[in-house]
């Protein structure tokens, strides 16, 4: 149980703080020619389209990038305080799971997830501190699922990394009103397995345009 979501269901207020408290952009205001998704992304991310991964939201990318990695490690670690659905994503995919108080304390061999910006104290690593983690990963050869869904709200431009694997959607900056999709960035090997599980358990979504 997501005892988050619980708290969410049983309670209620004028004013919802829970999400991005961004408005909905409505659907029929959008404007152009329908474009790749996968090809948009691949752009912004400055990487080629096998490398990106789509999903019906991040939790899902979450999902999918942590059930690629889970035999390529011996453990997962996860940094205090941390949003719950990402603290309890690991254990649930049958992952022996630790807590560490930086992500610099990350161990060998180990399976890091963690939110950047983090939710819910907002501290942000930093574009460089993320490159200086992904060389830090493949010398212990260790992975990283950073989930960067708050990324935009801060400017800050992620792009692939090795070891890493980048999540995101639209739910949060990009919110329009009934239309959702994630993604994930990740190396063409890793993409590759995590849209085999993808089609495994939940295929689609299809025809984004």
């Amino acid at each position: 149980r997501v005892e988050h979501f619980k708290w969410m269901r049983e309670h209620s207020s004028k004013y919802n703080l829970s999400s991005s408290s961004m408005r909905p952009i409505p659907p029929e205001s959008l404007r152009g020619e329908p474009v790749d998704l996968r090809m948009q992304l691949a752009e912004v991310y400055e990487t080629g389209p096998e490398g990106v991964v789509l999903s019906h939201g991040t939790q899902e990318a979450n999902f999918l990038a942590v059930a690629s990695l889970r035999e390529r490690v011996t453990r997962a670690q996860v940094i205090l305080p941390e949003y719950e659905p990402i603290r309890l994503l690991p254990g649930l995919l049958g992952l022996k799971l630790e807590f560490i108080p930086s992500p610099w304390d990350v161990g060998s061999e180990s399976l890091l997830v963690f939110s950047c910006p983090n939710n819910p104290l907002g501290d942000c690593i930093g574009v460089e501190g993320l490159q200086e983690l992904s060389s830090e990963l493949v010398r212990k050869r260790s992975y990283a699922v950073v989930d960067s869904i708050f990324a935009d709200f801060l400017g800050v431009e992620m792009f692939p990394l090795e070891n890493v694997i980048m999540t995101s959607s639209t739910s949060k900056f990009y919110t329009i009103k009934g239309v959702k999709v994630g993604w994930a960035v990740a190396s063409r090997d890793l993409a590759e397995h995590m849209r085999g599980i993808g089609d495994l358990v939940s295929p689609g979504p299809f025809d984004l345009e």
